[in-house]
């Protein structure tokens, strides 16, 4: 991930991919099984052992609920804690059944979960930014 929208764009979309898939149902997220990593070890002394990138994924995955939360696309709650149940607000459910000409009449929800499983975040994350902008933009 080169910067901060390609990282926003990346984790949202796999965000919303999990979460159009267990739709109306809420989903507990936390940040090592989002990023599947192995579990993180604790030292006793130090406390949680991060990597830069995974200090940065982290942060990146917490202000990318917050920012989807605050515009309206999602509910949560969790903050501060670690785990947070998320679910889709009805502004988030229109979002991934908007159907632009480009898509070929898949909507952009599921697109974005079929680029999920094939394993293409940047792609993924490439539909996510179009459709926020057509939202936006209408």
């Amino acid at each position: 991930m080169s910067n901060n929208i390609d990282n926003f764009n990346e984790i949202a979309a796999k965000l919303f991919s999990l979460l159009l898939d267990q739709f109306p149902i809420r989903i507990q997220i936390d940040e090592v099984s989002f990023f599947e990593y192995e579990p993180i070890t604790f030292d006793p002394i130090d406390g949680r052992i991060l990597t830069n990138k995974q200090e940065h994924e982290f942060k990146m995955l917490s202000e990318t609920i917050i920012w989807l939360s605050e515009s309206g696309f999602i509910r949560c709650n969790g903050f501060p804690d670690e785990k947070l149940n998320v679910v889709l607000t009805e502004k988030g459910l229109e979002l991934l059944k908007l159907k632009p000409d480009v898509l070929n009449s898949n909507t952009v929800g599921d697109t974005i979960i079929s680029l999920i499983k094939s394993g293409s975040k940047s792609a993924s994350g490439a539909v996510l930014s179009a459709a926020l902008t057509f939202a936006f933009n209408g």
